[in-house]
Order: C-alpha cells, then sequence, then structure tokens
C-alpha cells in the first residue's frame, strides 16, 4: 500500500488501516509493510521502546492473518539501513510469541548491504530452532535495494561510511552470495528464499542452482518475484519456465494518485539508469551491445562470488573510541561524525550514558570545582590568563593549531560525558546533544586550520 511519507501517529495509524481492509479481502493474501509505516518516527537511541511500539501495532495485522481462512501472509519490508536491526527484531519478537508459532511469515534482506549475508545466516539459525520446536518456517525475499540515493544523503549528512556496497559489481556479488548460501536442501525447509528481480542473468542462476541442487523439488521453497507491469514479457517467460511467478502489486487509493506518480518516477529514474539491467531490457533478443554489457556485468560479479561473511560498514564504537588516547590530527579539516545509533555498540554506549543520568553530579561538581572563594583566588583566576595571553600571542599559528586540535581531541574524548550533563541539567536528549558536541569538536578543529592561515598573512 502506497502512500505519505509517515510523519505522525494519525498517518501511521491510516496506514495501518488500510494494510488491515486489504488484508481483509478474500482476493489478497499477500500484504507487504514497512516498520517505518507503523509507527510515527521516534528518537533513533529508542531501540527497545521504538521495537515494542512497532510491534504493538503490527501484532493485530499478524493476529488477522493467523485467523483467517486459510491464512494468510504479511511481509515486513525494509527502506532504510536504519531500520535493519529494528525490522529483524521486531519481525523474530513477534514471531518468537506462542500464538504466531505455526504462522508462516517473510522478512526482506537488501543486497546492497555488506550486512545482508551476517543477517541471513542469523535469520537462518532462528528459523532453524524454531522448526525444530515445532513452528512455520520463515521466507526471506532477496532484493538488492532501491534506496541508494537516501543513503546517500544519510551518510554525508552525518560524516558517517556509506552503508551500503560502493559498486554495481559487489552488490551483484553479495546478491549471488545470499542465493548461493540459502539455496540448499537442508536449509530451504526452515527458510523459503523470495527471489525478487528483473536481472535475467541473475533470475537463471538462481533457478539452475536450485534445479542443481534439488531445491526446486522441494514444495514452496523457492518463489521468483517481480513487479507488476515491469517488463512483461520477460516476466512471462520466467513463469513460463520456472512453473509461477509472484508479482509485487503497488495499489493507492484513487484519491491519493500523486502518491503512485511519486512511486512510479522513481522506479522509472531507477530503471533507466546505466548501472541497472532493466536499461537494456528492449535490446537483449538482438544479442547485440547491451546484451553484452550485462552479460560481462553478471561474469564479473561470478567471478568474486565466495564464502565470505562481509563486515558491515557502519562500525562506529564510542566506547572504544574514548578510551584510547588522543588521535594526531592531520592538516585540514573534515567535518566531526555524528555518532551512528544505527550501530548496537553505540545504543549500548548511550545506555549507560542514560542510566548514570538520574544520579548525575559531573556538571554541579565541575561548578564547585571552579567557584571562586575569596578575592585571592579571583585576582589568580583573572590574571592567570591575561599572563598566558602574552604567551600565546607569541606562538606561531601553527602552534597554536597543535593545542586547538587537542582541544577538540579532548572535547571528543569527553563527548559521553558532555551528553551526560546536558541530560541531566537540561533534559537535552541525546539525538539533540550529540550534534552539538559535534559542533564544538568541529569549531575547535576548524579554528585551529584557520590559525595556521595566520603564518601566511
Amino acid at each position: 500500500l502506497l502512500g505519505e511519507a509517515v510523519l505522525g501517529g494519525r498517518e501511521a495509524a491510516r496506514r495501518l488501516e488500510g494494510t488491515r481492509r486489504l488484508l481483509a479481502r478474500d482476493d489478497v493474501g499477500y500484504v507487504s509493510i514497512k516498520v517505518s509505516a507503523t509507527v510515527a518516527p521516534p528518537s533513533p537511541w529508542a531501540f527497545g521502546e521504538r521495537g515494542g511500539h512497532v510491534g504493538a501495532s503490527l501484532a493485530p495485522l499478524y493476529r488477522q492473518a493467523a485467523s483467517a481462512p486459510g491464512r494468510k501472509f504479511i511481509n515486513l519490508d525494509m527502506e532504510e539501513y536504519k531500520d535493519l536491526d529494528l525490522t529483524i527484531a521486531v519481525f523474530t519478537r513477534l514471531l518468537d510469541r506462542p500464538e504466531f508459532r505455526d504462522l508462516e511469515a517473510g522478512i526482506v534482506l537488501q543486497a546492497y548491504l555488506p550486512d545482508a549475508p551476517g543477517a541471513m545466516i542469523r535469520r537462518q539459525e532462528w528459523a532453524a530452532a524454531r522448526r525444530a520446536g515445532g513452528g512455520a518456517p520463515i521466507k526471506v525475499r532477496v532484493v538488492k535495494g532501491a534506496n541508494l540515493p537516501m543513503e546517500r544523503v544519510e551518510a554525508s549528512l552525518h560524516g558517517w561510511p556509506l552503508a551500503t556496497w560502493g559498486s554495481k559489481q559487489e552488490t551483484d556479488t553479495n546478491y549471488k552470495r545470499l542465493i548461493n548460501y540459502a539455496l540448499e536442501p537442508e536449509r530451504v525447509r526452515s527458510v523459503r528464499i523470495g527471489v525478487a528481480g528483473h536481472n535475467l542473468f541473475d533470475v537463471a542462476f538462481a533457478w539452475l542452482l536450485a534445479r542443481r541442487r534439488g531445491v526446486d523439488g522441494i514444495e514452496g521453497a523457492l518463489e521468483f518475484e517481480m513487479l507488476l507491469g515491469m517488463a512483461q514479457a520477460q516476466a512471462e517467460a520466467v513463469r513460463r519456465d520456472v512453473g509461477s511467478l509472484r508479482l509485487y502489486t503497488p495499489v493507492v487509493h484513487p484519491k491519493e494518485f500523486d502518491v503512485a506518480i511519486a512511486y512510479l518516477v522513481r522506479r522509472l529514474e531507477e530503471a533507466a539508469s546505466q548501472e541497472n539491467f532493466m536499461s537494456a531490457v528492449f535490446e537483449l533478443g538482438t544479442g547485440g551491445r547491451l546484451f553484452e554489457r550485462e552479460k560481462q556485468r553478471f561474469l564479473a560479479s561470478l567471478e568474486h562470488l565466495d564464502d565470505e561473511v562481509p563486515a558491515p560498514h557502519r562500525r562506529q564504537d564510542r566506547a572504544r573510541e574514548e578510551a584510547l588516547p588522543y588521535p594526531e590530527q592531520a592538516a585540514g579539516f573534515a567535518n566531526t561524525p555524528d555518532t551512528d545509533p544505527s550501530v548496537p555498540a553505540n545504543r549500548a554506549w548511550a545506555r549507560a550514558i542514560l542510566a548514570r543520568v538520574p544520579g548525575s553530579v559531573l556538571g554541579a561538581d565541575t561548578v564547585a570545582a571552579a567557584a571562586v572563594a575569596d578575592a585571592a583566588a579571583l585576582h589568580r583566576v583573572v590574571g592567570t590568563p591575561v599572563e598566558h595571553g602574552k604567551a600565546w600571542g607569541a606562538l606561531t599559528g601553527a602552534e597554536r593549531a597543535q593545542i586547538l586540535h587537542r582541544a577538540g581531541a579532548a572535547l571528543q574524548a569527553r563527548r559521553s560525558r558532555l551528553l551526560e550533563v546536558m541530560a541531566a541539567e537540561t533534559g537535552k536528549t541525546l539525538d539533540q546533544g550529540d550534534p552539538e558536541v559535534s559542533e564544538a569538536v568541529d569549531f575547535a578543529h576548524y579554528y585551529a586550520e584557520r590559525a595556521r592561515d595566520l603564518d601566511a598573512v
């Protein structure tokens, strides 16, 4: 069900109700929904609370699917990297409930994320245990990912590494890595696989692999999926070869058709890109230049196929950083990255800060230690910087830069303490306070580099 971006509780409730009505229809047996469409956007730091809220919002939908005649299927979709852990956590907790033990449901994994193979392995282990306990299998829908522009914006805004692979070839290899791991007879009995995409080379790879390993003979183990209205002739050819095809169908209320236009424009932009297989789809039959281009891309991605489990690109760890000696600051200015709440280690670091807040006296102790009790102390406090100001004035710009850079490093090393005081004394939340610490660090480093410029005046 398409709709506007969910910015508040009313729109979230409306989207959930729309999906509920779809699921109630006799001619609908399968729906897809994202966690970002179920609740108003909460703080990215409120992982546990957010998961509980999303789970509570989705549970009635899963209950409806479980109680429907013949049962219905819900696929938990994902859009942005920041929702990866949350989507998996909500999916797992929901299906761990005794009432949903026998319900078959699905989740999406995006191959353009290096995190996907590790997530697939963990879903496989969890699903195998669920099956061993008498539970139903699950389905993992494997897609390449369609939110790359937004991921680039998010990474750029906060100074984080790009969460996705840096090249199309790496994504294509990872896609095959997921399929190669999943399509084993003992695995598909716990985790059914949906091969979603329009690249006919990849579809053929999955189908031939499934046949070679005997997976094609296991009922319901493998599904091929495409979008309705995209390359219909190729979709029909795939359906004839593999026996069936699931067409993902975006729907929208007629009064909100502008939402559909935005969706279609995004799809058009994506499909028309020279990086995308779909840009070659009308010339594949001629065996010409575009066919050769896609053939070589496929072979290149296959050449790099291995059994490795790649590490995530986003691995920032604030607790570890604060325990290290001050790093030497290289010449030049770059913005200090904000703290990344999508990394589990950072969420644990943040929880530790919040646990200290109710009884924190860091700020009060700092004020008490700096209190001026008598005139003599006041003269020292005022006189010392006046005296040292002369020494500062005698320093070169490069020497001042070293001191200012060290001040920036000191602020960075005390990020958790600064956030603790902000929260304890003013009630400032982590998502508001953390960028302000980054800004303070940036000022120190920026003016350090401007101090260097003084030597050239």
